[in-house]
């Protein structure tokens, strides 16, 4: 049902998994510790009514590592290059936690390559800095 593939953003080499072509581009990223595998529970409901392509962030699942620490520029940075790279047409973003913050990122940079966003689980930072989720 799913094909994994590989994409080289020009950093580093992007493993992901595409289903059928049933519907409009869901992009679909993963939280941290993770990787595209995360969202088989949820596959059943979505793959008959979209374009599915599940990546897995660098350093995570079978994503090629980079040195030193990433942050959610990287990460946004690969799915940017990632959406443009391999749509025509505007896709719609689904992020699971870390996930979501990049989504965010990247709808911000690119917003006529969004056509929406879910986020899910979005942890969120306080004045104190204390983490709510």
């Amino acid at each position: 049902m799913f094909t994994e593939r590989r994409f080289n953003t020009g950093n580093v080499e992007l493993n992901f998994a595409e289903g059928p072509s049933n519907g409009n581009a869901l992009v679909m990223l993963h939280g941290i510790s993770n990787w595209w595998r995360h969202f088989l529970p949820i596959m059943p409901a979505l793959c008959f009514r979209h374009h599915i392509h599940k990546l897995d962030f660098r350093g995570c699942g079978h994503s090629g590592r980079m040195p030193g620490a990433n942050s959610i520029a990287d990460y946004a940075a690969d799915v940017i290059a990632f959406i443009e790279k391999n749509f025509t047409k505007p896709v719609d973003l689904l992020g699971h936690s870390l996930g979501a913050h990049v989504s965010l990122v990247v709808a911000n940079a690119i917003p006529k390559h969004i056509r929406s966003v879910i986020l899910e689980d979005l942890p969120v930072w306080t004045a104190n800095g204390c983490l709510q989720g």
